[in-house]
């Protein structure tokens, strides 16, 4: 080839890549810094993307950083099959538009490992799952280091879950161990969990902040509309809301059944620091990425027992018994008089004074039969000013040797 062959050689392969290029249109996503573009196949190690199907495949262990915006139904991402792999959302944005179309899927016997920084949303169409987690599929979800906030939004299309299955399908392993995790449940679908007709899977909660709502005749956490009630839920730290108080099966820690405490009177949207040790609360709960929602509350599941802990410098108690309830704020203020007349026996009936109660102040009065065991609750009285408040006409029987006293700023539930 000469010179003038070269050169003319040259021109045309230049043409060529300048075609190329200029019919190349960014689609808004990018992984580990790569644009991803409708011109062509686009690939990096350990994944493809194939514009013509508008599908990302991850088929290595990665990490993998996804961040951009594409809400036209561009990008679709898909975790091959038995593959293992760290995927980090950096404020991402996908809509899956059209039925049968997800924008977050793991295929058969994956597991991801996913990290949240900045704000992230995903949204599938009708049938499909927001994050496909189907049974035989595993999904662990946390915040990334440098980002506390790190937060995940998943809306299921139609007969889709929030997180776990789309329609008929079961909802596989999801685990959350931080970040703030917001799941919506599509028409008859889980928030967390199965979708249409599909039974629930197997969540873990261990830390993070979770809201899951689900759709209409689908539950919160747990199965579908007309789903088996299967699988587990296991509670064991995080703040855990459920919109509509649905969740099957009923959730433990592993061996005990657990129950909603609401934490109200917190700062909208504040981080919220529970300071340890705190009295009862058990040494596995976990009390990061806490995040009060917009009506200033924390929702923690412990079982049954008297609690006592400090939430962002606020003193408060609760005692669950079989049932949800609402902590009450603890108030600094003299519990038992010290003038030698604070317990009066009249027969068989009970007096027990306090002195230097507080105007407004809630005094509940508890009693048991032995240390250790179940205190149970006998009368809530209002001061209604300062000095002597007496609890009167208390039963003194052998099944209420011991007393306690607790002041609060609300009635306990």
């Amino acid at each position: 080839m000469n010179k003038h062959d070269w050169s003319r050689f040259l021109a045309a392969v230049a043409a060529t890549f300048a075609a190329v290029a200029a019919s190349a249109i960014p689609v808004g996503v990018t992984v580990n810094g790569t644009p991803l573009d409708s011109g062509g196949p686009s690939y990096g190690a350990g994944w493809l993307y194939d514009p013509g199907s508008s599908t990302l495949f991850l088929f290595g262990t990665g990490p993998f950083t996804l961040s951009g915006i594409n809400v036209i139904g561009g990008v679709r991402v898909v975790i091959s099959e038995s593959v293992t792999s760290m995927v980090a959302f950096s404020n991402l944005t996908l809509r899956a538009t059209g039925d049968n179309r997800c924008a977050f899927a793991l295929e058969t016997n994956a597991c991801v490992s996913l990290f949240l920084a900045g704000e992230n949303t995903l949204m599938s169409g009708e049938n499909r799952a927001g994050i496909e987690v189907a049974a035989g599929r595993t999904l662990s979800v946390t915040h990334a280091s440098d980002d506390a906030m790190g937060s995940l939004t998943a809306m299921g299309g139609d007969y889709g879950a929030g997180i776990g299955g789309g329609d008929q399908g079961a909802g596989g392993t999801v685990t959350i161990n931080g970040g703030m995790v917001v799941a919506n449940g599509g028409l008859s679908s889980a928030g967390i969990g199965g979708g249409w007709s599909g039974a629930g899977g197997t969540v873990t909660v261990s830390g993070g902040t979770v809201f899951a709502q689900s759709g209409a005749g689908g539950t919160d956490i747990g199965s579908g509309y007309n789903g088996a009630i299967s699988g587990a839920n296991l509670f064991t730290g995080g703040s855990i809301r459920l919109a509509n108080d649905t969740i099957t099966p009923a959730p433990s820690n592993g061996t005990a059944r657990v129950w909603c405490v609401t934490v109200p009177g917190l700062t909208p949207g504040a981080a919220v620091e529970i300071a340890l040790p705190a009295e009862n609360l058990p040494a596995y709960f976990g009390v990061n990425g806490l995040f009060a929602d917009a009506v200033g509350c924390i929702y923690l599941w412990l079982p049954d027992g008297d609690y006592a802990f400090t939430a962002n410098n606020i003193d408060y108690t609760a005692t669950v018994d079989g049932a949800a309830v609402t902590a009450s704020v603890s108030v600094d203020a003299p519990l038992f008089a010290t003038d030698g007349t604070a317990l009066v026996f009249d027969g068989v009936l009970l007096s027990i004074k306090i002195t230097n109660a507080q105007n407004g102040v809630m005094y509940t009065l508890y009693a048991t039969d032995t240390l250790g065991g179940s205190w149970i609750l006998e009368q809530v009285v209002q001061a209604q000013a300062d000095g002597d408040l007496v609890f009167e006409n208390i039963s003194a029987s052998p099944t209420k040797r011991f007393f306690k006293v607790r002041a609060s700023a609300s009635s306990p539930q």
